[in-house]
């Protein structure tokens, strides 16, 4: 943990600032297993976080840790079992990871102290009781496609950032010893210059990129989605949808087309096709994830 927070603030900080927002979530978890960490990855990508996890039969509780003296509102998780596909606990000299794999894609990396300590009594006992739930579920299947292709696309941006940063630097310092041979401030100079114009460039180049694979689509979906604000005619949308001939190319743009044609599905009385275009969202986004699940029980709910 990057602070050291103490278990009364920690169950302080939840009983104040989490469970008044959440009542169903305060009636499921009781606190008795509350462990303190750092959450090191998500969906693939370093994302140190402080935070303080529950757990009960169901599921699982996490509570991103925030100062007192923040306004921020406190982002929590409830994590279903039904919704996880593998569970991995590696042991370490000093810490125990945890790794959640959720069906959907979603990928979480936890790292939690495995002794008590002053500001932690009681963070061992609560730890092996914890893992001991997480064990008692039996999931073991760690191999998920999305996140394997979420990971992949990672790795392929980070080395070509990386590749592209090498050849700029040792562009700018072959600048350097050929203009100033010997000058070490024009040196430091120019080569935090070159990094600083890397950056931007490599950004706006991955902009142009990613928005051009998808431009033929975005001339397509675009004004149809900008007709129907106008009219909110939901028939002529479907059929607008339908007949879309340049296909999405990135998930970003998958996920809204597929979201937006299970909605005019709806609107138009076809549940099952809905149902289907749901299934066909693939997102690690919380936010997003909400969204879908909300759509899926209320098309869930007209077909009982």
């Amino acid at each position: 943990m990057k602070k050291n927070y103490t278990e009364k603030y920690i169950k302080e900080m939840i009983e104040d600032r989490v469970f008044p927002k959440a009542p169903e979530v305060k009636e499921q978890f009781s606190l008795d297993h509350l462990i303190a960490g750092s959450m090191l990855k998500r969906n693939g990508e370093e994302n140190v976080a402080d935070c303080a996890l529950d757990i009960n039969e169901q599921g699982i509780l996490l509570v991103f840790i925030e100062d007192e003296q923040s306004d921020k509102e406190v982002v929590f998780y409830h994590f279903e079992f039904s919704d996880i596909q593998g569970i991995q606990v590696k042991k370490r000299m000093f810490f125990r990871n945890i790794i959640i794999q959720f069906k959907d894609g979603r990928n979480y990396v936890f790292e939690c102290i495995k002794q008590s300590t002053s500001r932690l009594p009681h963070q061992k006992e609560h730890l092996d009781a914890f893992i001991s739930i997480l064990e008692a579920q039996n999931l073991h299947d760690m191999n998920n496609n999305i996140h394997k292709q979420n990971v992949k696309s990672n790795r392929k941006m980070a080395f070509a950032y990386i590749s592209t940063l090498i050849l700029f630097l040792a562009a700018a310092m072959f600048l350097t010893l050929t203009a100033f041979p010997n000058s070490m401030i024009a040196m430091v100079v120019i080569i935090i210059g070159a990094g600083i114009i890397h950056f931007i460039v490599f950004i706006i180049g991955f902009l142009i990129i990613y928005m051009k694979k998808d431009r033929p689509f975005a001339k397509e979906f675009n004004p149809i989605m900008k007709e129907y604000k106008e009219n909110q005619d939901t028939e002529k949308l479907l059929t607008q949808l339908l007949a879309i001939k340049s296909e999405p190319k990135n998930q970003d743009s998958k996920n809204t087309f597929y979201l937006t044609l299970s909605t005019a599905f709806h609107e138009n009385n076809q549940t099952e096709q809905a149902l289907e275009c749901l299934d066909k969202v693939q997102t690690t986004n919380e936010k997003e994830i909400e969204i879908v699940e909300e759509q899926r029980r209320v098309l869930e709910g007209l077909e009982e």
